[in-house]
């Protein structure tokens, strides 16, 4: 499996998608502690980005029925036409 890629740490013809799985992979092969502490840096970005956006989607999801009856109420009162 010819790792030349990069650092050698992905091979080429590896088309996975990034994922914590891979970062985790990643972070058992890494040169250096320098890439590694930049490795787990990053990766906690990741993380806490991810934690955000699942934030977001359970305040949309309370918010979408109130948006539909406020969008609902004020078309209603609108004349078209």
């Amino acid at each position: 499996m010819g790792m030349k890629h990069q650092w050698g740490l992905i091979a080429p013809e590896d088309r996975r998608e990034m994922s914590q799985a891979i970062v985790g992979e990643l972070l058992e092969r890494a040169p250096s502690v320098e890439f590694s502490l930049t490795l787990k840096a990053l990766h906690q970005v990741w993380q806490s980005i991810d934690q955000q956006i699942e934030q977001l989607e359970v305040q949309w999801k309370q918010q979408a029925p109130q948006t539909g009856s406020i969008r609902a109420t004020t078309l209603s009162g609108c004349d078209h036409g």
